[in-house]
């Protein structure tokens, strides 16, 4: 992938890499656990395109990701790393994820991993754009969802369409509130699991116990017990 040391997105993942040895390996693991060559997955806020060129790995040749991203301060980088691993099973979607069609705006931050649909105190412009919405995607195994907050409405997208078996969002309360969701809007979507780092068996949350965190976000899987079970054959305990 390409490196710029002024780049926030890129400082971000070298760091993670010094840190934890790669982006977010709780999501890593559940993608290598859940994709399978031939699938098509989608990755809602693609940024500069790490989970992308992951998923397009994992599905293969005969697969296909969407890799879908408004913002013009990360397009360029994403395209510019796909083109670099010359990869062909990538389809960039220049366009936020939303509930509906109705026109949006997206506000700009320096980092890019922070662009964000509502408009709170740092932002330093907006850019009015039409959404897509996840019915709008041929059927997928995998959706993840890291769109600071917007995760709720992107779901409830799906509208009559049956939505996808596995759902990796992102849980962070405060941009969920910006657009005035809550953790329990997101976790009645479906049966809610926190992913663990070692990619052993998630977690399942009962309804009434809340996530809570010191970090700033959480990975929540949103599934089903039963597809959960066909993934995770075994548990592993110490």
């Amino acid at each position: 992938m390409t490196y710029d040391a002024g780049n926030a997105c890129d400082r971000d993942m070298i760091a993670c890499f010094q840190t934890q040895g790669i982006c977010e390996p709780e999501v890593v693991c559940a993608m290598q656990r859940i994709v399978r060559p031939g699938d098509t997955v989608i990755d809602g806020g693609a940024n500069i395109g790490f989970f992308s060129i992951y998923l397009s790995m994992l599905v293969g040749p005969k697969g296909k990701v969407f890799a879908i991203e408004p913002g013009q301060n990360n397009l360029w980088k994403l395209e510019e790393n796909i083109r670099l691993n010359k990869l062909k099973n990538i389809e960039v979607v220049r366009k936020p994820l939303w509930m509906n069609r109705n026109k949006v705006k997206l506000y700009m931050r320096p980092e890019g991993g922070r662009n964000s649909l509502a408009g709170q105190e740092g932002y330093n412009g907006a850019t009015e754009l039409e959404p897509c919405m996840l019915a709008d995607f041929p059927p997928h195994r995998l959706a993840k969802l890291d769109i600071e907050g917007a995760e709720v409405a992107a779901i409830r997208g799906y509208d009559t369409k049956p939505q996808a078996p596995f759902i990796i969002a992102e849980l962070n309360e405060p941009a969920l509130g910006f657009l005035g969701f809550t953790q329990d809007d997101l976790r009645d979507l479906q049966e809610a699991f926190l992913l663990q780092k070692d990619g052993n068996l998630p977690m399942l949350v009962p309804a009434e116990t809340k996530i809570v965190t010191n970090r700033q976000n959480a990975n929540v899987l949103l599934s089903s017990i039963q597809d959960v079970g066909e993934v995770w054959k075994e548990v592993r305990y110490e």
